[in-house]
């Protein structure tokens, strides 16, 4: 099992003991600086200038050479936006697998992984690429992870690939990886949360047979620890292990030899006399299983010794520099790795180690510690020669020329052995440029405050030297002038403002017809100088019109232009003096005539109504019936009037015998019962009857159901004078009561 360690902490092991590292060559940085020679990579079915995109790849792109891919020579290949570049074919794949794997097309991955360059201010979160006639570079900017695009977490990797010519990267590689700050794995659709979890982003390369390939490492969690290139389970690499470190090796032969990180031929690490450092330097195994064993090589100059060395998937070799008298000047120190393969793979590398003997005595002088804005001054570093230079401008230069705008420190860090960090500011004052801030409308009889700015001192039309200047009343348009002055001899500059008189607005109201009951608009028409702001009262409406219903209520509104003008009306509502005529009581099967005035327009609403829009008819209801009349007038108010004609059948009183024989029916046959004559009409009827002991015998509610002479039990009552009462109502509501003797003779 490979034994974690801390990146970070060997980085910062190396950096302490470190007095100064330079490149030999410009082109031996690892990470390549932008420049017209990149361009934003063209990604199929996406928009230019950036080719922002979700899983996209370009088509095939023709190299000017061919590179050497485990024994192929490729002259094209395919950038995918996921991380990755392959040959043969383009890959949308955005859940990484583990390398080997014969499901990827051929590939080098410096960081498969889900990448999102939807989004982003101009130039960031992009891919951009560079082709020479002997390498390729494919640049992965601080590019997002998918559905992390309100994230502020950010990826920056690169991939070289040369013929082996170049001398871009060490001689004997034709690929290197190298990493800028990296701060995420995973995106949301490969399981992700945050940017972790899931599908690890896998580092390395895939020959695409199942069985061959190169594999750096599996990458899912935020920590800087590193498990190894194949990790057990789900104990995954940390992707802070990545931030600043490159990746050089050699995918030609059908064998890789040991990674080296953590030193490159193209360093010079520079101490001084009596100062010591300790370098870390590490080789990764290519292979699942290997072992790697490093060491120095060659005859080792004065001071230079090996105080640790770990074998294993990953060897850790640490050398140890101690600055002397004896060992002053460059040295050449070589190293090799070598792993147990059959015959072992062997990988060369070396650095160089310069021991100095003078400590900086440099000093930061500008010929102008002061300038106006726009001015130029020269800071040089004085007192030193033969020494490097990194200003924070980035010139490398012993002097430069600035033209700051606000005040700013400029630093330049001085390698002479050890380092000097110098720093010097530089004053700005700035050149005035004066504005009045003040209300230009003012209402008639109002001052006005004005407020200089701008400047650092004023001097006002009237003599006043403050920046806040109240005026006088405003009666007329009046113009105000202040001159601003900077310090320094900085210049100077004028302003002015007219504050205008402001007239309060004009309000007229339109007086609309209000028919009663019936929603009106009352519109405010203001004249003036606008915009206007409205404020009605009860209303709480802020518009120019308010729509009203209440009647005689008094509306007050309020209109402002920076002045306020206020206005009041009561609104009346109005009724037309509509008459219909009139209420009657007639017999059924009469007519009647119903007559309207006061209006132009009428309208009957009813059945049997042969002209509904006439203002005199004629009815016959058959029932008591209410007419509605509807009267509009010429401003096309309306209202409504009610005629009701009562009806009444002609139903009068009814006979009742004074002696009827149950047993003897007579001449008409009726006298057999007590035969009740009556009219027709009649819509309630009750009769009771009553023996002379005040029983009752018999009880009927329609007048057709008449007394035959027997008692309720059913048998016949006897001879004699019984009582009745009859209560009976017509249908136009005339009620009716009757009561008396009847004799019964058998």
């Amino acid at each position: 099992m490979n034994k974690p360690f801390n990146f970070f902490a060997a980085v910062l092991i190396f950096t302490l003991g470190l007095a100064s590292k330079v490149s030999a060559q410009t082109d031996c940085s690892c990470w390549q600086q932008r420049d017209t020679s990149f361009h934003y990579v063209p990604f199929l079915g996406c928009t230019p200038p950036y080719y922002r995109n979700d899983d996209s790849y370009t088509g095939a792109i023709q190299l000017p050479f061919n590179f050497c891919f485990w024994g192929q020579e490729m002259d094209s290949l395919f950038i995918n936006n996921n991380g990755n570049i392959t040959f043969g074919q383009s890959d949308g794949v955005y859940s990484p697998d583990t390398f080997p794997t014969n499901s990827a097309p051929p590939m080098i991955a410096p960081f498969w992984g889900d990448v999102y360059t939807i989004g982003g201010a101009p130039g960031t979160n992009v891919v951009l690429y560079k082709i020479t006639p002997h390498y390729m570079i494919v640049q992965w900017d601080s590019v997002l992870a998918y559905s992390g695009e309100n994230s502020s977490m950010t990826n920056s990797f690169q991939v070289i690939i040369t013929d082996g010519t170049s001398p871009i990267i060490p001689p004997g590689n034709n690929v290197e990886f190298c990493y800028k700050q990296m701060q995420w794995t995973t995106g949301d659709a490969s399981d992700g949360t945050d940017g972790f979890g899931g599908d690890p982003a896998d580092v390395g390369a895939n020959k695409g047979d199942g069985s061959t390939a190169l594999q750096i490492g599996l990458f899912d969690s935020p920590t800087a620890n590193y498990v190894g290139q194949y990790p057990p389970g789900s104990s995954y690499d940390g992707v802070y292990w990545l931030d600043n470190r490159s990746f050089l090796f050699n995918l030609c032969s059908g064998t890789i030899d040991p990674l080296s990180s953590g030193i490159s031929p193209c360093d010079t690490i520079k101490i001084c006399v009596t100062d010591s450092i300790i370098i870390p330097i590490y080789f990764l195994a290519p292979s699942v299983g290997d072992t790697d064993w490093s060491n120095l090589s060659g005859t080792l100059p004065p001071g230079v010794s090996v105080v640790g060395n770990y074998p294993g998937p990953t060897d850790s070799l640490h050398v140890k520099v101690v600055g002397t008298l004896y060992n002053y000047g460059p040295h050449t120190i070589n190293v090799y790795a070598y792993d147990n393969a059959v015959p072992p793979d062997t990988t060369f590398t070396s650095f160089v180690v310069q021991i100095d003997s003078v400590n900086p005595t440099a000093v930061i002088t500008a010929i102008k510690d002061t300038v106006c804005e726009g001015d130029t001054t020269t800071i040089a570093v004085t007192g030193v020669t033969n020494a490097g230079y990194k200003w924070s401008t980035n010139a490398t230069t012993s002097s430069i020329n600035v033209s700051p705008t606000v005040p700013t420190a400029y630093s330049v860090t001085v390698w002479a052995c050890g380092t000097k960090k110098l720093t010097k500011t530089i004053q700005v004052y700035p050149r005035p440029v004066v504005k009045i801030s003040g209300t230009p409308l003012k209402c008639k009889g109002q001052k006005d405050t004005l407020t200089a700015s701008g400047g650092t001192t004023y001097l006002w039309s009237n003599g006043s030297t403050d920046s806040t200047y109240i005026t006088h009343d405003i009666n007329a348009d009046s113009t105000f002038k202040v001159v601003g002055y900077a310090l320094a001899g900085c210049g100077e500059d004028t302003a002015q403002i007219t504050v205008k008189l402001r007239i309060p607005p004009v309000i007229n109201f339109n007086i609309p017809i209000a028919c009663e009951g019936t929603p009106v608009e009352l519109k405010a028409n203001a004249a003036g100088l606008g915009p206007f702001t409205y404020s009605w009262s009860p209303s709480e409406a802020t518009t120019d019109s308010i729509n009203i219903i209440d009647s005689n209520v008094t509306y007050t509104v309020s209109v402002t232009n920076g002045c306020v003008t206020t206005k009041t009306t009561t609104i009346v509502p109005y009724t037309p003096p509509l008459n219909a005529c009139c209420d009657k009581l007639i017999f059924m099967g009469d007519d009647t005539i119903l007559t309207a005035s006061g209006a132009t327009k009428y309208k009957w609403l009813n059945t049997g109504i042969s002209c509904d829009t006439c203002p005199t008819i004629t009815v016959s209801p058959t029932v008591t019936t209410t007419y509605t009349l509807t009267g509009t007038d010429s401003s096309g108010c309306s209202t409504q009037q009610v005629v009701t004609i009562m009806v009444e059948l002609p139903c009068s009183n009814f006979t009742v015998p004074n002696v009827f024989t149950p047993n003897y029916a007579g001449s008409t046959g009726q006298d057999n019962k007590l035969y009740i004559k009556t009219t027709s009409g009649i819509n309630a009827w009750s009769l009771l009857v009553y023996d002379r002991w005040g029983k009752e015998i018999f009880k009927s509610t329609s007048p057709t159901d008449y007394w035959d002479g027997t008692t309720e039990a059913g048998s016949q009552a006897p001879d004699g004078v019984y009582y009745y009462i009859i209560d009976a109502s017509c249908e136009q509501g005339n009620t009716y009561k009757k009561d008396g003797f009847i004799q019964l003779i058998r």
